[in-house]
């Protein structure tokens, strides 16, 4: 919850802040400190006083904007025909080939391989 940071930057104290809102000292605190979750009645009072969203109130707003910006790409739940047949076929293979297999198709996609990982190139 950003509650802290907003009565800060505001440079309110617990106890301005809870005198505003009608409510004791302990109760920001608590909040403040996620020990207590504030009711709706009150996020909205929060939202309000301090002029933000209950979703940034409650720290939400970062994650909307990760969603919703266009180079998100949701991944594919179901694997396409070739990518069903090439993990049979890998599953089949024995862990030793499994490692030149991975070690290969990194080399390809530009990728480094995991340490301790096959070596298969050849030495001079």
């Amino acid at each position: 919850m950003n509650l802290k940071q907003l009565r800060e930057a505001r440079g309110i104290t617990q106890t301005e802040l809870a005198k505003q809102l009608g409510v004791v000292r302990s109760t920001i605190c608590f909040y403040e400190s996620e020990q207590h979750s504030p009711t709706p009645e009150m996020l909205i009072k929060l939202a309000d006083f301090f002029g933000v969203t209950v979703d940034y109130l409650l720290g939400r707003d970062e994650l909307y904007a990760a969603l919703s910006a266009p180079s998100v790409q949701m991944k594919p739940t179901a694997e396409t025909a070739n990518e069903t047949e090439l993990l049979t076929l890998f599953r089949e293979l024995s862990p030793y080939l499994q490692d030149l297999t991975l070690q290969t198709v990194r080399s390809w996609a530009g990728k480094v391989g995991k340490p301790g990982e096959v070596n298969i190139q050849k030495k001079a």
